[in-house]
């Protein structure tokens, strides 16, 4: 009788522990994402939100068991701060903004993951040299762009019809030499 008993609770045991274990596997893993309000131009703007908002959208459905959270309205001057604090206190972000000044100070200090592995140079292809390089510190890739301000130089129609096309080729020569 008391050999049945303690079969009884080890397979009690073992049946609740599998069952917490299914419990435990049914549920979504969830990503937390750092970002701040506005663009990094101090330019206020909903539609970076809105594009995140789609992005994570698109990412779920693709992802069905995985759920994205983010923190919204931390405003730029108060991000690197809020930041700081999330690290500290070990709930750092799966995923986070990081400006090109703080880039090098969290990779030297082992808080950025090295993405170079998970690329290749097609996808390094799909940004703009100058903004995928500004994510990398000492030959490793610790960030990608996020957003891009490519500086361009258009001439104005009127003042171009007034000056010279010699004009024109050395201020477009100048222009390239810029670049």
């Amino acid at each position: 009788k008391r050999k049945h008993l303690c079969w009884g609770i080890g397979l009690l045991v073992v049946l609740c522990v599998s069952a917490g274990f299914y419990w435990w596997k049914q549920q979504p893993t969830v990503l937390h994402i750092g970002v701040y309000a506005g663009s990094s131009w101090d330019v206020p703007t909903s539609q970076r939100s809105h594009a995140l908002d789609r992005a994570i959208q698109k990412f779920e459905k693709s992802h069905p068991h995985v759920r994205v959270e983010y923190e919204n309205g931390i405003p730029q001057s108060d991000y690197s701060d809020w930041l700081s604090e999330k690290i500290v206190s070990g709930k750092t972000p799966d995923v986070f903004m990081v400006s090109e000044q703080d880039l090098s100070l969290l990779a030297a200090r082992g808080v950025l993951e090295k993405l170079n592995g998970y690329m290749d140079r097609k996808d390094q292809a799909a940004f703009y040299p100058v903004a995928f390089e500004s994510g990398v510190y000492q030959g490793q890739t610790y960030a990608l762009p996020y957003e891009s301000n490519p500086i361009l130089m258009c001439f104005n129609v009127k003042a171009s019809s007034a000056v010279s096309f010699d004009m024109m080729i050395r201020v477009t020569s100048l222009a390239i030499t810029l670049v």
